[in-house]
């Protein structure tokens, strides 16, 4: 049987599980942009001033790099992958909007290699 839709999460609880994950990250995504994993780049992720940053490095170059508003995200939804239920692959969506009469939107997103309670074949790299 398929993994159906996680319950919805803070932002605070899956920026700290995903900066312990960042070898599992294959695609991220907002409005304007989509970076996809390369072997020959790594992930780097961190907090500055107090919003979250997501950068593709190559060597000491940097490729891409998305700024999260941490108070634009109202709550992360994840759920399979869409473009590949059968990989294994999960969404992560930041989700904003819903003021105002507004209605919820994706900001952002993040392709994981797996979801938070699936971690087979899973191995933390250190560099």
């Amino acid at each position: 049987m398929a993994p159906k839709k996680a319950e919805p999460m803070t932002f605070e609880v899956f920026w700290k599980w995903l900066s312990n994950h960042p070898n599992c990250l294959t695609r991220v995504m907002s409005g304007d942009m989509t970076v996809q994993d390369n072997e020959l780049l790594h992930w780097d992720i961190f907090d500055e001033d107090g919003r979250a940053v997501v950068q593709m490095i190559q060597g000491k170059t940097l490729v891409a790099e998305m700024v999260i508003d941490r108070a634009q995200v109202k709550f992360v939804q994840a759920h399979p992958d869409p473009e590949d239920s059968a990989s294994g692959q999960w969404m992560f969506e930041c989700i904003g909007g819903g003021t105002d009469g507004e209605e919820s939107f994706p900001l952002f997103g993040f392709v994981m290699t797996h979801g938070m309670d699936q971690m087979q074949g899973h191995a933390q790299l250190k560099h």
